[in-house]
């Protein structure tokens, strides 16, 4: 539902799909909300970026528009390294 695949010489590549509706916006920052709310949207995002079989190049492009909407929210980008880091392991 929310990925577009792309077939390319045999292979399928594949993205994240985002409405160009969409706003890029999550609970801010400074909102009084628990934490694990606040953080809530951004380990989706994560989990999906390491669960899609991405190409190197729809990866990264990922990364930098999870960075964007975290930047745009009130979060440092560094946050969205130490998620992935996080899951990484996990994982």
């Amino acid at each position: 539902m929310d990925l577009t695949l792309e077939k390319h010489n045999n292979t399928i590549d594949y993205n994240i799909f985002r409405k160009p509706t969409d706003s890029d916006q999550t609970i801010h920052s400074s909102s009084f909300h628990p934490y694990n709310q606040k953080m809530a949207a951004y380990n989706s995002m994560v989990h999906r970026l390491l669960t899609i079989p991405l190409s190197p190049q729809n990866y990264e492009r990922e990364v930098k528009i999870i960075k964007h909407i975290a930047i745009a929210n009130g979060y440092k980008s560094n946050m969205v390294d130490r998620l992935i880091l996080v899951k990484n392991q996990i994982n």
